[in-house]
């Protein structure tokens, strides 16, 4: 399941990479960057059966002024739906906190 949004940045791509850094530490996350300068935001975890702690990854593409967010996580065929509005909250909570 793959969720995308787009949202407006002013910053820089070095700006954006430390607030996404810091956001993985405080969540307990992991963060990398790609050599094509997308940086992958690694949250949840792997085996939880809490829908809180959802295991999902986050690919952020910076472009001169947006944001390319786009969230994927795992969902079996019966858990498709909570997995979706659990996915989408996660985008607008990483979204918010960029642009705060």
């Amino acid at each position: 399941m793959i969720i995308q949004k787009t949202i407006p940045f002013s910053g820089e791509q070095e700006a954006l990479r430390k607030i996404l850094w810091a956001a993985a530490d405080h969540l307990g996350g992991l963060c990398r960057a790609r050599k094509d300068g997308t940086i992958l935001l690694h949250l949840g975890s792997m085996l939880s059966l809490n829908p809180n702690t959802l295991r999902n990854v986050t690919v952020v593409r910076w472009s001169p002024g947006l944001i390319h967010l786009s969230l994927s996580a795992f969902a079996l065929p019966w858990t498709a739906e909570k997995v979706r509005r659990i996915a989408e909250f996660r985008l607008i909570q990483i979204a918010e906190t960029i642009e705060a």
